[in-house]
């Protein structure tokens, strides 16, 4: 790993390390079923949320619940059959990860929405000097495709 990637997992690691995750995905699967989630839950308010690398979750919640953050190792893709929202505060992706809100040969049709609302708390200035959390923080892939 080069230094300046060495530096992004650093920044990622400082905002939000696995081990603090209410919401581990421990198996391949949907958003909504309990079983994808290590804690057999879904994520709700509040929730810190890791997708670890090798793992795809797909996000296919029409939901109000307000997370905190969600951490991608692995692959978040959201649904391009159903309508979709998500109420976050900072989505962090780290170096090989993949987030997918359509793609160029499934992309997000006309008649589907795909809602993404980041919530602006205050930033914690002793976790976060750099002021990077609050949005989409993308150190990997991120794809974004509809019609």
């Amino acid at each position: 790993m080069d230094t300046h990637m060495m530096e992004h997992m650093a920044q990622v690691d400082a905002l939000f390390m696995p081990s603090e995750a209410t919401h581990v995905a421990v198996n391949d699967g949907k958003w909504t079923d309990a079983s994808t989630w290590s804690t057999g839950s879904v994520p709700g308010d509040g929730a810190l949320v890791y997708v670890p690398a090798d793992v795809a979750v797909v996000y296919d919640a029409d939901s109000a619940a307000e997370l905190e953050m969600v951490r991608v190792d692995g692959t978040l893709s959201w649904s391009t059959t159903q309508d979709t929202s998500m109420s976050v505060e900072t989505i962090l992706t780290s170096h090989g990860s993949h987030l997918e809100i359509g793609t160029m040969d499934d992309p997000i049709p006309t008649d589907v929405s795909a809602e993404i609302t980041f919530t602006d708390g205050p930033i914690d200035v002793k976790v976060d000097p750099g002021r990077l959390s609050h949005g989409l923080v993308a150190f990997g892939e991120v794809n974004i495709h509809g019609v």
